[in-house]
């Protein structure tokens, strides 16, 4: 298995930026990257975080609603993850872990949105 972004040495964004492949840059241009990416993608994947599955803020319907567009503008596989983390480590790993998404399928750009922040995370392969 892959290791974790942290363990490589990847660290979160702050307000206003956002980890796009593999370094951390403003939002806008982060924008840019991920509808250029997901716009000549082969086979995308988008995995909504629990930060825009669930309601917890009046600011969350609008985010939410603009990612079903670009997920529907794209054709993106979808895999949400309400909650990613393994339940019974080593012996049960959740189906839907960050690690698992990428390497279990055939996918070459993924987009991480409200997993852990509030702002997007793009891997390609």
């Amino acid at each position: 298995m892959a290791p974790a972004s942290a363990i490589m040495g990847a660290a979160l964004p702050g307000l206003g930026r956002a980890f796009a492949e593999g370094e951390v840059v403003p939002e806008d241009e982060a924008i840019g990257r991920i509808a250029g990416k997901l716009a000549g993608a082969k086979n995308p994947a988008v995995c909504p975080g629990p930060l825009v599955m669930w309601e917890w803020s009046e600011s969350v319907a609008p985010k939410a609603a603009a990612l079903k567009k670009l997920i529907d503008a794209c054709g993106a596989k979808v895999f949400p993850m309400t909650d990613y983390r393994p339940k019974n480590m080593p012996s049960a790993m959740n189906p839907y872990h960050p690690n698992v998404i990428i390497q279990n399928n055939d996918i070459d750009v993924c987009l991480f949105a409200g997993c852990t922040t509030t702002t997007p995370i793009l891997c390609c392969g």
